[in-house]
């Protein structure tokens, strides 16, 4: 091979390593679409965070959601993907507030505001043995009804 060849060669493996951030892309699973309702003493409750952590048999990772007005929820993959994979997950719930129970003001964090999170702990805690559920293949709904006492 030539000198030229090798300098051509070269510079296509610099603009190509230029290319990349130098990391792999993450491969996404398999997702399934997890979605659902979260009620608090038989009433819908916004700002609920829902996040099913793989049970101890799950090598996945945590996928989260968070609730509106009506209570709905459906989880984000951590690559920002729709859906979670199949398998065993524990769900832990949380709802940061004001200590009065009013909304964080925007621009606030809840370290700003001294805030409290208004689940019991029973559900926010891991192991959370009340709330241990099975995502098929094919997804599913699950709605929840936390009683605040």
């Amino acid at each position: 091979m030539s000198v030229r060849s090798w300098c051509l060669l070269g510079l296509g493996l610099v603009f190509a390593s230029g290319c990349s951030d130098g990391v792999a892309p993450e491969i996404v699973p398999s997702l399934e679409a997890v979605t659902g309702k979260v009620l608090i003493d038989g009433k819908p409750s916004a700002g609920v965070a829902v996040t099913f952590v793989p049970a101890e048999n799950n090598t996945g990772n945590p996928c989260s959601g968070s609730t509106d007005a009506s209570g709905a929820f459906s989880l984000t993959h951590r690559t920002g993907a729709t859906g979670i994979p199949a398998g065993d997950y524990v769900v832990v719930f949380s709802k940061m507030t004001m200590p009065d129970g009013s909304p964080i003001p925007e621009g606030q964090t809840a370290a700003d505001v001294m805030a409290v999170d208004q689940i019991p702990e029973r559900y926010r805690a891991i192991p959370n043995f009340e709330m241990t559920v099975s995502v098929p293949k094919g997804g599913k709904t699950f709605d929840f009804d936390l009683k605040s006492k």
